[in-house]
């Protein structure tokens, strides 16, 4: 990766001070801003660009690395907003849909899918670090001053799962906020539904109305 690429996105120098830094991504931010017809994905590029440079700890690392992780650039609330972008634009796009579709309930749906899928893949290697950690000691070493060769083993291959674990528990996390925000939605599909019982309310009343008049006028 080209360590002045960021630098280039908000086309400043390497040696530019925070102002600076802060000046050209308020103009560019402005200028590339979806709401105001500027192109989305260059938005999202100013923006990692910014929060990259504009924090000095970020900016070392990637002056000296070229790298920075995206993870750290976003709060969970946003990289919820952002799952939940990203799914409404792939079922819109490539799911079958209608106006009878319950947009709200579909989404919702397939994020607790994706959930109930990281939590079985969790179990499963946490079940596996159970058995694991009870394996240490049972091929020991007869030099008690060396470490086994199958407890090294096993104690990386611990770590390797624990590795996985952690973001994985992170991944879920994100979802359930997705989930939580999902919710603040009202669905038009809902809506409709109200309405079509508030309608047949109305006709059982005015049934009901039409019922005693008509038996009143008999009498």
């Amino acid at each position: 990766m080209d360590k002045n690429s960021l630098y280039e996105i908000l086309e400043v120098s390497k040696k530019a001070t925070q102002q600076q830094i802060k000046k050209s991504y308020r103009e560019k931010a402005n200028i590339y801003h979806p709401d105001k017809g500027g192109n989305k994905d260059t938005f999202v590029k100013i923006q990692i660009a910014y929060r990259v440079l504009s924090d000095k700890k970020k900016r070392k690392q990637y002056d000296e690395t070229g790298t920075w992780s995206d993870k750290e650039l976003f709060s969970e609330t946003e990289r919820a907003i952002q799952i939940l972008a990203e799914l409404y634009e792939t079922i819109i796009v490539k799911a079958d849909i209608n106006e009878h579709t319950d947009l709200k309930k579909m989404i919702i749906e397939a994020l607790k899918n994706n959930a109930t899928k990281i939590e079985d893949n969790i179990n499963k290697r946490e079940t596996k670090i159970t058995y694991l950690k009870n394996l240490l000691g049972k091929l020991p070493n007869k030099n008690k001053h060396k470490e086994s060769l199958f407890d090294k083993v096993t104690r990386n291959t611990i770590l390797k799962l624990e590795n996985v674990i952690k973001p994985a528990k992170q991944e879920l996390k994100i979802i359930k906020i997705a989930i939580a925000e999902m919710k603040q939605y009202d669905s038009v599909f809902e809506s409709f539904r109200a309405m079509e019982t508030v309608a047949a309310g109305m006709i059982r009343i005015v049934s009901t109305n039409s019922s005693h008049i008509t038996t009143s006028s008999t009498n």
